[in-house]
């Protein structure tokens, strides 16, 4: 069975930059600005045309550890493992993360996450960037219980050393649906620019 690393698919390195057309209306950005470190750990800090900030791992796998919005910070514990370092095609991986919401200074336990992702296998993805041959294509879905449910579907397109090219996320939450799809407009990874002229 042949593996792949994720690294060399979703490239995070300081000033990698990538911007998308998001539901064929809007533009968002997203932007390498630095390492930090966070519970002992080396993380990459995304920050976002929207006002979020990201704290990702990489290197071990692709993790979430927190989310930053204008309403607030969710800590991920252990962190939301879309992958591990090392994948295999039709390989399952399952997470379980706890959900600490903070706004104002005050923590609120949100509850815990459980979820799956699985490489489907590879795709050759046209978006408005242009024609990437071979994307690491990952299908992810996610539940939480409790009061005010939700449900979430992934699936992203990676093309290697370039990272997400093309993502849909459907989201229900209290019986409300959502439904997101980012296409890659341009690009800066390692100084090279997408589309490529």
């Amino acid at each position: 069975m042949e593996e792949y690393f994720i690294e060399e698919y979703n490239p995070l390195e300081k000033d990698n930059f990538w911007l998308y057309l998001k539901n064929n209306k809007t533009k968002l950005s997203h932007l390498v600005v630095e390492d930090v470190f966070f519970n002992g750990l080396n993380l990459q800090k995304v920050e976002s045309s929207d006002g979020s900030v990201v704290l990702l791992e990489y290197k071990n796998g692709l993790s979430t550890h927190v989310i930053k919005k204008k309403a607030g910070k969710m800590v991920y514990n252990p962190p939301l493992t879309l992958s591990p370092k090392v994948v295999a095609i039709g390989g399952v991986y399952g997470y379980t993360s706890k959900v600490i919401f903070s706004i104002f200074n005050l923590n609120f336990n949100f509850g815990e996450i459980n979820g799956s992702s699985t490489l489907l296998g590879f795709e050759d993805v046209e978006v408005p960037a242009g024609t990437f041959k071979q994307c690491l294509k990952i299908k992810s879905t996610a539940s939480k219980k409790g009061l005010f449910p939700i449900n979430h579907s992934l699936i992203i397109w990676f093309a290697k050393g370039v990272g997400e090219v093309k993502c849909e996320f459907s989201t229900k939450i209290a019986g409300v649906n959502t439904h997101v799809k980012k296409e890659l407009l341009e690009a800066v990874v390692a100084g090279k620019k997408f589309p490529l002229i």
